[in-house]
């Protein structure tokens, strides 16, 4: 039996049709799409932060294999991974090293201007003041080697956060 805990639900119909028409592999197997959770087979989006997350959670033993979103047909054979191995797509690779390394409070700084709010109310709602957001946004932008905070947002989407 294998339990898929797949948020999207396309995804999640698509991965129930390969196993539905390959036959699923002997034995309990546990499919998801959270990197902080334990399982089998982690199935990544194709975004570097997401890819960054599978490569982390196969180091740590969280998972054994990594399944790209857009390769279900991969599924069945992961499954059958001997205990020894694992599995990582070079793709899931080569994006994870491009994701840019940003601490929580980073990540917190590209939600709040995500959100298209004024500077102060950002500053409020992260809970710190408006010189210090300055200054986490011109450390952001040098870090990430971005003009303004519209190509930090613009990033942030394509690294998947």
């Amino acid at each position: 039996m294998v339990e898929l805990d797949i948020a999207e639900v396309v995804l999640h119909r698509a991965l129930r049709h390969v196993l539905d028409t390959t036959g699923e592999p002997v034995g309990p197997y546990r499919v998801s799409d959270r990197p902080g959770l334990a399982c089998d087979v982690l199935v990544a989006h194709l975004t570097p932060l997401s890819c960054r997350e599978a490569v982390r959670a196969v180091r740590v033993g969280l998972t054994r294999a990594v399944l790209c979103a857009d390769r279900p047909d991969d599924l069945p054979r992961l499954l059958r991974l001997g205990t020894p191995w694992c599995a990582i797509p070079r793709r899931v690779l080569e994006l994870a090293e491009q994701a840019a390394v940003l601490t929580s409070r980073q990540q917190a700084v590209v939600r709040a201007i995500g959100e298209g709010r004024r500077l102060h109310d950002e500053a409020l709602a992260l809970g710190v003041s408006e010189a210090t957001l300055k200054r986490d946004l011109r450390r952001l932008r040098a870090q990430l080697g971005l003009p303004d905070r519209a190509a930090i947002v613009a990033r942030a989407r394509e690294l998947g956060l």
